[in-house]
């Protein structure tokens, strides 16, 4: 994907629909469409443009190459009550890191702390 650099400039609205089409045409169900190009999107608002929109490029590239699943089958490899280890499937990283936390939050609700390592996964965006 060829990209032309302007400077011009875009509401975060227009850019974050933008962004969600971007997905979708390219197979992403539209929930993960709308969550990978909230974090971008916030990534860029928050100047971390290393991280934000600037990424869709690259993230569609990667589905276009077949490096990157739209519909992967995240699964759990191994599992303690207090650990796991997942295997992202080749999904992008933003939405299977989620799943990820979703699991540690319910882990440390249930036994004090967690500790969840993801592997096989797109690049996972902003982490902070």
């Amino acid at each position: 994907m060829s990209v032309k650099m302007t400077n011009e400039r875009y509401s975060h609205i227009d850019l974050l629909k933008f962004a969600i089409e971007c997905f979708i045409r390219v197979g992403v169900p539209r929930d993960d469409a709308r969550l990978i190009a909230d974090h971008l999107v916030s990534a860029s608002l928050r100047g971390v443009d290393s991280h934000g929109v600037l990424r869709i490029p690259d993230y569609i590239d990667g589905v276009e190459r077949g490096y990157v699943k739209v519909n992967p089958r995240p699964r759990i490899l191994k599992e303690t009550p207090i650990s796991a280890l997942m295997d992202g499937d080749r999904g992008f990283g933003i939405p299977i890191a989620m799943k990820a936390v979703e699991l540690a939050i319910a882990k440390a609700r249930s036994s004090g702390m967690a500790i969840i390592g993801v592997k096989n996964l797109g690049h996972v965006g902003m982490l902070a």
